[in-house]
């Protein structure tokens, strides 16, 4: 593989590296590097070098202070209060198409550890990686989808990239729409519109090749 591939499929890799940091309970130290313009700075570095056609972001703008963005993660995510959008992947797809399960939930929307969990455990234990122990009963949370991204292209064929965008990132919209009922959720509409605006600038770099 070129030098040049290789190089940009690094810089992809810490892009949704830092994306997933969003789908994490805040921490202080994540915080101040939103506040200050630090994720700011680098995602758009980072953006141009490779031809995201992307504006520079503006996290710092959005967030809250640290106890405010902690209550805004909880309510948007956590289920303090409904309606919430848990960012788990098997929550916004039917539960399962394999049509030998006779189970009521099958044809369903709302469960986790549907098709698409399973599949991120497989593929967790393909590459011989672990699922952190609090992801155990969410596999197909957005961290962990957005680090295995993070892992796929730096690891395996571009092939690969172009499949698990479009079989594990097709939910987003779905999401976004759940997360716009929650009341002050507006930072986390603007985490998740960045995050879908990545995702249509990596499919189309994909579908090129």
């Amino acid at each position: 593989m070129e030098a040049s591939v290789l190089k940009r499929q690094e810089v992809v890799a810490e892009i949704f590296l830092i994306l997933a940091e969003f789908y994490k309970y805040p921490t202080e130290d994540f915080y101040n590097n939103i506040i200050n313009g630090d994720v700011d700075k680098q995602l758009a570095e980072l953006f141009k070098a490779v031809n995201y056609e992307l504006e520079t972001p503006q996290f710092s703008f959005w967030v809250r202070d640290f106890k405010g963005l902690r209550a805004e993660y909880s309510s948007s995510f956590l289920g303090i209060t409904a309606p919430f959008a848990v960012p788990v992947e098997s929550a916004y797809k039917v539960w399962t198409n394999d049509t030998s399960f006779q189970i009521p939930i099958a044809n369903s929307k709302g469960y986790v550890m549907g098709d698409s969990a399973l599949h991120i455990m497989h593929l967790f234990e393909h590459f011989q990686l672990q699922i952190p122990e609090e992801y155990a009963q969410m596999p197909d949370h957005l961290t962990i989808l957005l680090e295995l991204y993070g892992f796929i292209i730096k690891e395996r064929s571009l092939q690969q990239c172009k499949v698990f965008l479009k079989d594990h990132f097709d939910w987003l919209g779905d999401f976004e729409e759940v997360l716009k009922k929650v009341d002050k959720s507006k930072f986390y509409i603007y985490v998740v519109d960045v995050l879908k605006k990545v995702i249509r600038e990596e499919k189309k770099y994909l579908e090129k090749l």
